[in-house]
């Protein structure tokens, strides 16, 4: 029998990076560093990450990402301001 309970009293460890754009492996950590860095569209998240560059579909939560701003992570390039 599975012990479900001593699952609920475990410290929460700290949550795991969430993929935003599938296609391109792009993560919300690596969005909300790109921000910090100061991305301020999708335009250039996707010069940046690659986000949005192939169904689109991610397109949204990483407009809403970005909105949010700051956050922890490593971007894969710099974005220039």
């Amino acid at each position: 029998m599975i012990d479900n309970q001593s699952r609920l009293n475990r410290p929460s460890s700290p949550a795991a990076p969430m993929y935003v754009c599938v296609c391109n492996a792009v993560t919300d950590r690596e969005i909300r560093q790109c921000a910090e860095l100061g991305a301020q569209t999708v335009d250039e998240l996707r010069d940046s990450l690659g986000v949005a560059s192939c169904c689109g579909k991610c397109e949204g939560v990483a407009r809403e990402i970005l909105a949010g701003g700051a956050g922890c992570g490593a971007a894969r390039t710099a974005v220039s301001a």
